[in-house]
């Protein structure tokens, strides 16, 4: 995972279906890492209204498929 950032974006799909688990919310918590985990329009909406300064504190993982 690409825990390097302080905040990680999960785009989980046009309907969602992207599951996040709780161990993977506690890890994130336990390392300092804030997540967004929206459907993945949401989270691209979320990436457009960033400043560009603050993306390099970003990561995204987007799932894409449905």
């Amino acid at each position: 995972m690409p825990w390097d950032c302080k905040i990680l974006v999960i785009g989980t799909g046009y309907y969602g279906s992207l599951p996040v688990s709780d161990d993977f919310k506690q890890e994130a918590e336990k390392r300092g890492v804030e997540l967004k985990v929206l459907k993945t329009p949401e989270a691209v909406d979320f990436l457009n209204e960033i400043n560009k300064e603050d993306l390099k504190e970003i990561n995204t993982i987007l799932h894409l498929t449905c």
